[in-house]
């Protein structure tokens, strides 16, 4: 899904669904932006989803998870969603199961060109305790929501809606100059991905899961027919840790992502497309990026060097010669591709240092300017 062209205000907001909330209208002071909720009348667990938030015909896309864009998505996301065909604009959306719109967020966003400023919605909405699911980038919110909000600032604002499934909370993007498709993500807190240290997700990511392996059988059948990844699994795949190896995300070591007003700078992945998990993905942050003046990091692919999984603790550095990649796309790039060369090595399980130089060097050592990276 292509992103608003201003950044959010923290990466994370996507990746972990966090809640920075400016007013507090909700009767229920456990539910923050730091923590699940407590909802005695909702229990816990996943539900089924038995309504399709879009009208068919409405979208010609679904997305799966892994998306990335430098430099305010370094590392796989939860995103994923449904790309609008040319009539998907202000469309509704409905509630696809039963439960609370426990958060509303309204802010602003600027189309591409930055002639245009359009409102830019999202929607919070727990089915039980541990299952929530997270619409974005809306362009209105319904009357009758708004009706027991009450007016929304900017920001976000705590609310408490019980939505039924197939009822309508809000409208999607007004036009593709806002966004070209709508966010679903879906957490359920009974599941947590396989990264090294899931507490520097928030509270949220690191319990990401693809919400169209939720909808009931028959529906989960149509819609499938509309994600092109065709290798399993078909939602695709976020975490990618291997502790001992280069495998995953890492961190610059001492950053905060989590409190940082740009805590998208400090990653680095060893990652793989979200299409095409065959294709090999370093996503280089913007800390690593400026070391070759590339300030907004740059996404490549490996044209030479070793499995992710063969650079282990205590072996000798190994090079990775790279090519500039854009997602989606299953190239195979020569030599005369190489615009780059990254030095790595695995220093402890959870350590590793990296130095990144422009062009096509061969046999380069870490000259001390190498930066360090944690999980």
């Amino acid at each position: 899904m292509r992103l608003p062209s201003k950044p959010e205000s923290l990466f994370w907001a996507i990746l972990a669904m966090v809640m920075l909330l400016t007013a507090c209208t909700m009767n229920n002071n456990e539910d923050d932006i730091w923590t699940w909720g407590n909802y005695p009348e909702l229990g816990t667990g996943p539900v089924e989803f038995k309504v399709v938030p879009l009208d068919k015909g409405t979208f010609n896309e679904i997305t799966p998870m892994g998306h990335m864009n430098l430099p305010q998505h370094p590392i796989p996301t939860s995103a994923g969603g449904f790309q609008f065909s040319d009539n998907g604009y202000s469309q509704p959306v409905k509630a696809p199961a039963n439960g609370i719109i426990t958060a509303i967020r309204y802010t602003h966003v600027l189309s591409p060109d930055g002639t245009k400023s359009f409102p830019d919605y999202a929607v919070r909405i727990y089915h039980t305790n541990t299952f929530i699911t997270w619409f974005d980038h809306l362009s209105a919110i319904d009357e009758a929501i708004l009706a027991k909000t009450g007016t929304l600032k900017e920001g976000w604002t705590k609310t408490y809606v019980p939505v039924k499934a197939g009822d309508v909370f809000g409208k999607t993007a007004a036009s593709p100059d806002q966004v070209v498709g709508l966010g679903m993500y879906a957490y359920d807190k009974e599941k947590t991905l396989d990264f090294i240290n899931p507490e520097k997700y928030g509270p949220f990511g690191a319990h990401a899961v693809f919400a169209f392996d939720y909808f009931q059988e028959d529906i989960k059948t149509n819609l499938f027919a509309y994600i092109k990844r065709t290798a399993e699994p078909r939602g695709g795949k976020i975490d990618f840790d291997v502790a001992g190896t280069l495998s995953g995300n890492w961190i610059v070591e001492g950053s905060d992502v989590i409190s940082s007003p740009d805590p998208w700078n400090y990653w680095l992945a060893f990652v793989y497309d979200m299409y095409y998990p065959e294709s090999r993905r370093i996503s280089i942050g913007v800390e690593l990026g400026k070391m070759i003046g590339k300030s907004n990091g740059i996404l490549t692919q490996p044209v030479e060097g070793p499995a992710y999984t063969e650079a282990t603790t205590g072996s000798l550095p190994v090079v990775y010669k790279l090519a500039d990649a854009t997602e989606g796309m299953n190239s195979v790039p020569s030599i005369s591709d190489i615009k780059y060369t990254l030095l790595a090595q695995v220093m402890e399980e959870n350590k590793i240092k990296v130095e990144l130089f422009n062009g096509n060097i061969d046999s380069p050592s870490f000259t001390g300017s190498e930066i360090i990276y944690t999980r």
